[in-house]
């Protein structure tokens, strides 16, 4: 049965007697109908249903001359609201962290609703989102982040109040500045080792795509996903890529300095870029032989801003531990070359390494 709230006209079959004689009819209908229960001498009786009424129609009928009773039922049941879909968002960009129905705001649109038993629909708003409509079609402003919540809404009522709802969370101008991480590692930088890779993942909850950039030197960036990438080099430096988290009203970026160094030398430099203090730290067991000759901190117009003869200082014991601190405090901000010398090492093209040094 529908939502109507008609009269309407409820009968039973008349039962045969023997001997023929007048029959008794009662009736009772769902609670909210009117009448809600009647007794007639004919098998008919007019009804006005509740629009959200459910239940059963009983009618029981005996003789008039008697006790005797027979009955039936009919069970009455109305469309009951489910929660109806968003079948077109028009315009609206899908972001990519947000949950399924996170849309960003790329200007006035219409979108489109269906199902939920509705014949019309009820369309609420929060925060600077605007919404103007009964039907299943709407045309949607925002000004600021907010939702928009679509009831359904049929002559059995209104499903306002309870979860039969289609939910748009809408989110306006352009995307966070995204994470960029490196295997995990949340800094701006990451030490890395040549012929070694990083994987490096990127996010933004306002974002519809991710680019990634490298920004100079020579190396390998190959995007994996639609929010990840993988950077691979045999060159040492320092390199520097860029995430660009975007949607249709712009774009966020985000930089990770990866620095690659020969890990066969045995020594680790960092934290790169630097600020205060850049140190080269050698592995304990790096035999004397295999030590530097030289370390020089260079511009690149080749000024020297630090120089230590590390090798002797080794020997002659006039250096212990296993880091060689470079105080850059003072020094001006901006790209240096560390020139790390072994003139005896056996691999000629080891014998001076030059390693791409930022400060910040």
């Amino acid at each position: 049965m529908g939502c109507s709230t008609n009269s309407v006209t409820v009968s039973s079959s008349i039962p045969d007697t023997n001997p023929s004689v007048s029959l008794v009819y009662s009736w009772i209908f769902p609670s909210g109908w009117s009448p809600s229960t009647a007794t007639t001498s004919i098998n008919s009786v007019n009804v006005i249903p509740n629009a959200s009424g459910e239940g059963n129609i009983s009618v029981s009928v005996r003789r008039s001359d008697g006790t005797t009773s027979k009955s039936a039922i009919i069970s009455i049941t109305r469309p009951q609201f489910t929660s109806p879909t968003i079948s077109n968002y028009g315009t609206l960009q899908g972001v990519y962290a947000g949950g399924y129905f996170d849309r960003v705001f790329c200007g006035t649109t219409t979108i489109e609703v269906t199902g939920g038993n509705g014949t019309s629909y009820d369309w609420q708003t929060t925060g600077g989102v605007s919404v103007s409509s009964t039907t299943s079609t709407a045309s949607i402003s925002a000004s600021s982040d907010g939702t928009i919540k679509v009831y359904p809404v049929s002559a059995c009522g209104s499903a306002v109040g309870t979860n039969n709802y289609a939910l748009v969370n809408i989110f306006v101008g352009s995307p966070n500045t995204p994470t960029f991480t490196a295997d995990g590692d949340g800094n701006s930088f990451v030490n890395m080792c040549a012929g070694n890779s990083k994987y490096l993942v990127a996010n933004s909850d306002r974002a519809a795509s991710f680019d990634f950039q490298l920004l100079n030197g020579s190396a390998s960036l190959i995007t994996q996903g639609s929010n990840s990438a993988v950077f691979n080099t045999y060159n040492t430096g320092t390199f520097r890529v860029q995430a660009f988290a975007n949607n249709c009203n712009g774009s966020g970026s985000n930089t990770k300095y990866i620095n690659v160094i020969n890990c066969s030398n045995g020594y680790r430099v960092g934290p790169n870029p630097a600020s205060n203090s850049l140190s080269v730290t050698y592995d304990k067991e790096t035999p004397t032989d295999l030590m530097p000759d030289n370390i020089k901190l260079l511009d690149g117009k080749m000024k020297e801003y630090f120089s230590k003869d590390v090798k002797n200082k080794v020997k002659n014991k006039e250096m212990s531990g296993n880091t060689i601190e470079i105080d850059v405090s003072k020094a001006p901000r901006g790209e240096y070359y560390l020139h790390i010398t072994n003139e005896n090492h056996p691999d000629k093209d080891k014998r001076l390494e030059k390693i791409r040094v930022v400060l910040q």
